[in-house]
Formats: structure tokens, sequence, C-alpha cells
């Protein structure tokens, strides 16, 4: 009957167009940083080593089990760019959260490659603030590939079990699953 008559319809319009204004934000964002000087460079090493390269931010709350979430800007070889979003969760050792910043290389060729499920596995070692980390998911592309993708980088672990942050040596690590999802950038 159409949204006067129906307020679910109402809901349903609004929520999709939202979405629709997100994902064109989010385009524009990734048609950006596609045309400045940091991603021509990112698409001139994605196309020269045949890899796709960008830098990605993540974090991890871990309680034993674990939550994790993660956005990327990636430039593929096929010449595409755009973001990466990941959610999932897992398990974590010890009690804690932490967050990871660097870059990240991947064997995939488009960007679309490195949408779906993926295994996901990280660790991290030093003291807070000072830690470094590494990350890795496995997953398959849709023509029944495997994919994967590596990062490392400065982590700045919180050890929410030592409320006085007393400063040790210590490490962390955890892995399990997760959901990426891609938006390239305006062509």
């Amino acid at each position: 009957m159409g949204c006067p008559f129906n307020p679910e319809d109402c809901l349903s319009d609004a929520w999709k167009g939202a979405k629709d204004v997100g994902v064109d934000l989010v385009k524009a964002e990734a048609t950006g940083i596609s045309l400045s000087p940091e991603g021509t460079l990112l698409r001139g090493i994605s196309q020269l080593t045949d890899t796709t390269v960008g830098a990605c931010i993540a974090g991890d709350i871990y309680l034993g089990n674990a939550f994790h979430a993660g956005v990327c800007y990636v430039a593929t070889p096929s010449g595409q760019s755009g973001f990466t979003f990941s959610v999932g969760g897992g398990f974590g050792a010890p009690i804690g959260a932490s967050g990871f910043a660097g870059p990240m290389f991947s064997n995939a060729h488009d960007l679309s490659d490195l949408g779906g499920p993926f295994s996901y596995g990280w660790a991290s070692f030093g003291a807070f603030p000072a830690a470094a980390g590494v990350a890795g998911e496995v997953g398959t592309n849709a023509r029944g590939q495997l994919i994967g993708v590596g990062s490392y980088g400065w982590t700045p672990a919180i050890p929410l079990a030592d409320p006085l942050f007393v400063e040790v040596p210590r490490g962390s690590f955890g892995g399990g699953f997760d959901y990426a999802w891609t938006i390239g950038a305006f062509r």
C-alpha cells in the first residue's frame, strides 16, 4: 500500500535511504583517497607487485571470548580501491583489549575477493603502550580461490586484568571467524 498506509514500509524506506547515503559517503571517501598522492602510491605498489596492499585499523576485546572489528583501505592489482569492514568473534587471552594499526597485504586480485567469511588469528607482544602485533586471515573468494591477508603493526594492548597497568612484558593472542564487506571507490 505504500508508506502513508503502512508504517513498516516507512521504516523500511528510511533504512534503505540511510544505508544508500552511508554507502555513497564511504564510496566518496574511498574515491578521495584513491586520487590522493598516498592512494596513487598504494595503487602503483599494488600493480607493480601484483599484491593487494593497504592500511588497517582494528580492535579486539577479549574476555575468554573475543569480539573483533576492523576497517582497511586497500588498492588491488586489478586497479580497484576501497574499504573493507569486518566484524567477528572467537577467543582471546589473557583478559584485555587491543587496537591495531598497520599495513596489510593480500593475494586478492579484486576488491570483492576480500569480502565474505574469513578465519583469523592474531598475536601481540610487548608492554602497554608500545606493543607490536601480527594478524592473518584466510578465506575463499567467489571463484573458490584461497585468499590470504596479512598485517603487522603497532598494537596498544591494554591488560584489563591489571588495573594498575604494571609495565611487564606480556603478550596476547586470539582467533576466530569474521565476515568482511567491501565498498569500492566511485568509477
